[in-house]
């Protein structure tokens, strides 16, 4: 009976050193890893990597049903920049005819 109280506790320590190891932000699914069976966690690369081809199609989609506002971003951008240049333009004719 001492053996398995030894054990567990063995395994406690073990699972809250994994843990500290684990970043603030990795410890949630290092914690969910850690309470899986091994036959779940011999499936985990494999949803993963589902997870991650689902994400990538949503980026997709998102791209693509927004790529209007992407694209007026962009415009908006850059007619931004040649305001800003022109302003800068004038700012240095004024200083040159206030001071020359």
């Amino acid at each position: 009976m001492e053996i398995e109280s030894l054990t567990t506790d063995d395994s406690s320590a073990t699972m809250a050193e994994v843990l500290l190891l684990a970043s603030v932000s990795q410890q949630p699914y290092v914690s969910e890893l850690l309470s899986f069976t091994l036959d779940r966690l011999h499936k985990e690369p494999e949803l993963l990597r589902i997870d991650a081809e689902r994400i990538r199609r949503q980026m997709q989609e998102v791209a693509v049903n927004t790529y209007r506002a992407f694209i007026s971003a962009a415009d908006a951008l850059v007619s931004i920049r040649h305001e800003v240049l022109s302003i800068d333009k004038h700012l240095g004719s004024l200083k040159h005819s206030v001071t020359g």
